[in-house]
């Protein structure tokens, strides 16, 4: 079963968030999100999805995909509580002006480091002098390495793949390159980048598309080209592109006139022999077995086609 699991920083109420969750939705069995403050199933699909709107087999379908934390793993939440609170910052220095870690014993104060880095980037500046800059550069580091510790706990129990934030996106890298185990290439990222507009699709045409028999072909194509390209992320991408320009190619070729192999068929399976023309019955079964294979091996093109289209329509209605 694939999984995906979003941190509490993950969720928002924007296009982008929208868009991302109707991704995890279509490529992932389950989706275990953080539920900090209340943020229990219903209030979630309702806040995100406008869940009442929808069918009762509809809505069956989402509350079994997405799962908070708390019903989907075992841990000791409480100790976890505790243990916060008691966590400080690394001060150090002359005046305590000093805020990163100074001899990293772990890839969580790695990442901690790396991610203050990334925040003065931001601001321009080489260290924070201001006590408020600190404490916010501070306190978005840990969020962010203290939501990619939680996946890997909840991933220990239950596998997973983690929606990163770009700031969790640091983290993981740090961690990568500690060799510590991250999981696996999700197919959604690699499929992400053929389907841009997804939040033009209402949830009505996602649930349908969730329940096409296409979409585990289409998911099983992604995940080749992952295994071909080594998990590297562009790399999967191009091969993936390349497979589907390999198939439209092929269904040229095979739509290529032959008139003469057709005159020959229709001759000989129009001769009479009886009660049955083995010609007949021999043209007949290749043209099934062609259609059979067809169909198995380009499934996963029709779907994404079909998904394609329903995103041109939707961008026609909103013009």
């Amino acid at each position: 079963m694939d999984r995906a699991f979003v941190s509490f920083a993950g969720i928002r109420s924007d296009e982008e968030f929208d868009e991302q969750l109707k991704h995890l939705f279509l490529w992932f069995d389950e989706v275990i999100f953080e539920d900090i403050g209340g943020n229990d199933r219903k209030r979630f699909l309702d806040r995100h999805i406008n869940f009442g709107s929808l069918k009762f087999l509809d809505r069956n379908l989402l509350s079994d995909s997405f799962i908070p934390v708390r019903e989907a793993v075992k841990l000791d939440w409480d100790e976890r509580f505790r243990s916060s609170l008691l966590r400080g910052y690394p001060r150090w220095g002359e005046e305590t002006t000093e805020y990163h870690y100074p001899n990293p014993q772990s890839p969580s104060e790695m990442a901690h480091n790396a991610l203050l880095k990334r925040i003065e980037g931001e601001h321009g500046v080489v260290s924070f002098e201001d006590g408020y800059a600190i404490e916010q550069a501070e306190g978005r580091a840990r969020v962010a390495v203290d939501a990619v510790s939680l996946w890997r706990e909840v991933a220990n129990q239950l596998p997973c793949v983690l929606n990163a934030t770009p700031d969790e996106e640091v983290a993981i890298k740090v961690f990568r390159e500690s060799h510590v185990d991250t999981g696996p290439l999700p197919p959604g990222e690699v499929l992400s980048g053929s389907l841009p507009n997804l939040s033009l699709l209402d949830w009505s045409t996602i649930l349908q598309i969730k329940r096409s028999d296409g979409l585990a072909a289409l998911k099983k194509k992604a995940k080749e080209a992952i295994a071909v390209s080594g998990e590297n992320l562009q790399r999967a991408r191009r091969e993936f592109e390349d497979a589907e320009r390999d198939v439209y190619e092929d269904i040229i070729d095979r739509s290529r006139p032959r008139p003469g192999r057709a005159l020959i068929e229709g001759v000989l399976g129009n001769i009479p022999m009886g009660l049955l023309n083995p010609f007949s019955i021999a043209f007949s079964w290749r043209g099934f077995s062609q259609q059979v294979a067809a169909e198995e091996n380009y499934a996963w093109v029709y779907m994404l086609r079909d998904i394609r289209s329903a995103i041109r329509r939707a961008e026609g209605m909103t013009q």
